[in-house]
């Protein structure tokens, strides 16, 4: 069994980044990650309340779009989730 200790150090990356740059880049990709995410939920919403000749293309479109940006808010939170490597602000204290 591994000590706590041992599991703390497999997950420590050496970096040269001070602690205050790290929770500044956190603090910016938090909100970068919130804005995607209501981008995502706008046009969600969007798809499903349009109407029109051209609904089906529209409706497809919207859908291709939401996909993508879910893929993007997918791929920034575990960016965010694993910057423990990096420093997380927690450890900085």
């Amino acid at each position: 069994m591994q000590s706590a200790e041992h599991k703390q150090k497999l997950l420590t990356t050496l970096t040269n980044l001070k602690a205050a740059v790290t929770s500044n880049i956190a603090a910016v990709m938090n909100g970068i990650l919130a804005d995607v995410i209501a981008l995502y939920l706008k046009t969600k919403n969007f798809r499903w309340h349009m109407s029109g000749p051209h609904f089906r293309n529209y409706h497809l479109l919207l859908d291709e779009h939401g996909d993508q940006l879910f893929a993007v808010t997918d791929r920034s939170s575990s960016a965010c989730a694993s910057s423990v490597p990096l420093r997380s602000s927690r450890s900085a204290t």
